[in-house]
């Protein structure tokens, strides 16, 4: 993934070089599978945050959608920063049913799979944050809070 994020297309311009290649990298990968993927992003170039928690929930959050997202709509994908707090938010549009255990969405690639959204909840917990998922009518919301430096 390393080679493929330094070989990602510069669209992304953040000023901060872990989330400048994320969000390239899932560009091009959006692109290819004729999603659009409308990015706002509002950070300052000289965030903390440990690059590896980037990748973990930009990562999983985007792979996600990249997966399940109808083809020919468009990706909300929105990161801000402001007073201490770092809010991502995604929408996407997904065809089918959200399958559920015990009230915790879970993959429906097997059982192999699907630890993604527990991952990005151990990453925004390490940072005394919430994680709220919505699902209704075919579209698929998460809006995360971190608590950042």
């Amino acid at each position: 993934m390393n080679r493929e994020i330094l070989n990602a297309q510069n669209v992304y311009n953040t000023g901060h070089e872990a989330f400048d290649g994320i969000l390239n990298y899932y560009a091009e990968k959006y692109a290819n599978k004729s999603l659009i993927l409308e990015v706002s992003v509002s950070i300052p170039e000289n965030l903390e945050i440990d690059i590896f928690d980037v990748n973990i929930v930009l990562g999983n959050l985007l792979d996600n959608a990249l997966e399940n997202a109808i083809i020919n709509t468009e990706v909300d994908f929105s990161l801000k920063y402001n007073a201490g707090m770092l809010h991502i938010s995604m929408s996407n549009l997904f065809e089918g049913n959200i399958k559920r255990v015990d009230g915790n969405i879970v993959s429906r690639k097997g059982d192999n799979h699907g630890l993604g959204l527990d991952n990005v909840k151990r990453i925004v917990d390490k940072y005394y944050g919430t994680m709220v998922m919505e699902c209704d009518d075919g579209r698929f919301d998460v809006d995360v809070i971190m608590f950042v430096g």
